[in-house]
């Protein structure tokens, strides 16, 4: 189990990585609520299949001025700008693995 500041780490890299993204709206990049210490406990979102982190920001500003670090990442593959429609859909990713691997810190796009 890796400690908190690698933890915290690789959390700061997958938002980079996220943020270089061309991201169709400002407000689906990822929301980081990072104090500059460990905290008791962190609060970890994952929003919905046509939601975005946006979504999360009323209650992770509360968490977080409460005394929480709260990180709400973008979902693999969501939010990427593009032309998409009924018959251009996005290209989201549809096997387990992938989200599971996202959500254990396993891959950061």
């Amino acid at each position: 189990m890796p400690d908190s500041s690698t933890t915290a780490a690789a959390i700061i890299q997958q938002a980079k990585s996220i943020e270089e993204l061309p991201i169709k709206n400002y407000a689906c990049r990822s929301k980081l609520f990072l104090h500059p210490h460990p905290t008791a406990k962190v609060f970890l979102f994952f929003h919905g299949f046509t939601a975005g982190p946006y979504q999360f920001e009323p209650i992770g500003q509360k968490l977080f001025y409460a005394g929480y670090n709260v990180l709400v990442s973008l979902q693999p593959g969501h939010g990427i700008a593009g032309n998409w429609n009924r018959d251009n859909p996005p290209p989201l990713p549809t096997e387990r693995e992938i989200y599971q691997d996202f959500a254990l810190l396993k891959s950061f796009n």
